[in-house]
């Protein structure tokens, strides 16, 4: 009769359990997809904040009579949203040592040289970087395409 008794509390906390279980199943898929588009938000958020600094940086040392880079805009068109992320980033670290420079000084056809045709690598990707036009100005601007690397 104890037995009997005892399996009705069991019972019940196994089923409870058993919801918690499914529910947390249930709910899985929709928080890893939230938390990716997390992640890619911080990145993007920590590239804008390593820009402004190096921005800063630069903007602090260079001469004020003159007319100087003051801010590098890396525009890339690519389909993966992770990829675009990460071509801007390794593209604004390729590009930092403009800031700051006179722009009577920079070449235009260096400034075209320095990104088109490069091979980067994003996760286990290689892509290849396209630069379709570059203004010049206190604010240089590379439009750039980057599609993905034939195989070798």
């Amino acid at each position: 009769m104890k037995a009997a008794s005892v399996r009705g509390p069991v019972r019940i906390v196994s089923a409870f359990l058993l919801g918690i279980c499914a529910g947390a199943w249930l709910v899985v898929p929709f928080f890893s997809t939230r938390l990716r588009q997390l992640a890619l938000d911080l990145e993007a958020t920590r590239q804008e904040l390593e820009q402004e600094r190096a921005r800063a940086e630069s903007l602090s040392q260079a001469e004020p009579a003159q007319l100087t880079v003051r801010e590098i805009d890396c525009l890339v068109l690519c389909a993966d949203p992770e990829a675009r992320l990460g071509i801007t980033r390794q593209c604004g670290e390729l590009t930092r040592h403009l800031l700051g420079r006179p722009i009577r000084q920079l070449d235009p056809y260096l400034l075209h040289n320095l990104l088109h045709g490069r091979k980067v690598r994003v996760g286990d990707q290689d892509y290849v970087l396209s630069v379709d036009a570059v203004l010049a100005s206190e604010k240089v601007a590379y439009y750039i395409r980057a599609s993905p690397a034939p195989p070798r």
